[in-house]
């Protein structure tokens, strides 16, 4: 049979072809301007990101502080209001 268009006949085809060695710096091609320039602003970006992250975790944490502060305000005026109706039943019982 014969091989199909793009096809050789040796067994090598069928081994996946290896990308050339990129890691080592002394063989990768000099960086561009651009790329110099895009890592630094995806860097920016990503403290940036991280500064909002923050920001949104606190005012998480502020509100929650806020809702416990407005919970325990209820409950202390309930408290003050059970003390006032008890003094009350004192006072006319004494």
């Amino acid at each position: 049979m014969a091989p199909n268009p793009g096809q050789t006949l040796s067994s090598k085809s069928s081994e996946p072809s290896t990308p050339p060695n990129t890691s080592n710096p002394d063989t990768s091609p000099p960086r561009t301007q651009y790329q110099i320039n895009k890592k630094h602003y995806t860097s920016k970006r990503s403290y940036s990101q991280r500064r909002l992250d923050q920001i949104a975790r606190v005012q998480a944490e502020l509100q929650q502080a806020k809702d416990e502060c407005e919970a325990l305000e209820m409950y202390v005026y309930q408290l003050e209001e059970e003390r006032e109706w008890l003094r009350y039943i004192l006072r006319g019982e004494g």
